[in-house]
């Protein structure tokens, strides 16, 4: 009997430690490591205008890249890319608003396609913590002025008013929150299976997210969140939204980098959006998907 409770002791007090094992989630990278991601976003955005709904399809995919070019005490400093882009918008109204794949041959007229060409092999620089938190931006100014010359812009004045334009949707606070989504994961304490945490990131979508570690293992873990979120782009934008609701968020981790081999956000708002001075009920329903390739 001695030797059964013996036995048994061995083997329940490791199956213990296991499971109350604490892990510190956090980016382990090395100089050099490379990565190369493809997203992929999915967007139905409905409007009822004098009581009928219309919904306008917009489909926008593209690849990036990433490499580590400098590890610091507390975090990392990583240059990327995008490799390629396409964007698609379809209303049921007009059809095809615009249709945009940065693989196609650019006719020098088409100021979107030149726009989105413009974006591509431009490196900047993410300076981000271990948690996935980033710090700082660097050398998005490159993009728009980049933007600026494929457009052929040449007076000052004109410039200067679409630097502050592209500024908003490609500049370094927009391009952060796009990064965020994705690498902005981690608890800076251990954590265990089962435990929680919570991380914020705001800007012209606002989301609190609440983290669960759903299962680890040396190869990989899971991680899943909740959050309500705000979107709210600023009363000076063409179509004016404020828009609240919930967004969901799984993510697959290779264990040993930290990298996501997937991450998938789901998110549904819905309020009003402002169009020549009028309310409009809006609803927005996307799927965001990124995976490793």
């Amino acid at each position: 009997m001695k030797y059964l409770v013996h036995l048994w002791l061995l083997l329940v007090i490791p199956m213990g430690n296991i499971m109350l094992a604490q892990h510190q989630l956090q980016y382990n990278f090395s100089v050099g490591d490379q990565f190369k991601m493809s997203q992929n976003a999915e967007q139905d955005m409905i409007m009822e205008v004098e009581g009928s709904k219309h919904t306008t399809h917009n489909s926008i995919s593209g690849t990036y890249d990433f490499e580590v070019i400098e590890a610091t005490e507390n975090g990392y400093v990583i240059t990327s890319s995008f490799t390629s882009l396409i964007f698609k918008s379809e209303s049921d109204l007009i059809g095809t608003v615009m249709d945009v794949d940065t693989n196609r041959d650019v006719d020098k007229d088409d100021m979107e396609a030149q726009i989105f060409q413009a974006l591509l092999n431009t490196p900047f620089e993410i300076h981000m913590l271990k948690t996935g938190e980033i710090t700082s931006l660097k050398n998005t100014e490159a993009i728009i002025e980049n933007m600026i010359t494929k457009i052929g812009v040449e007076d000052d004045f004109t410039k200067d008013l679409m630097r502050k334009s592209l500024g908003k949707e490609f500049g370094g606070e927009s391009l952060a929150e796009s990064m965020e989504q994705l690498l902005y994961l981690y608890s800076p304490s251990p954590v265990k299976v089962g435990d929680t945490w919570k991380n914020d990131y705001s800007g012209e979508l606002t989301a609190n997210n609440t983290w669960t570690l759903e299962n680890y293992n040396d190869a990989t873990f899971t991680i899943t969140a909740t959050a309500p979120v705000v979107f709210a782009n600023g009363s000076d934008a063409d179509v004016a939204m404020d828009l609240t609701g919930n967004q969901q968020t799984n993510a697959t981790i290779e264990t040993t980098t930290g990298f996501p081999k997937e991450v998938s956000v789901n998110q549904s708002v819905e309020g009003t959006a402002i169009m020549m001075g009028t309310e409009v009920p809006t609803k927005l329903i996307s799927t965001i998907t990124y995976k490793r390739i």
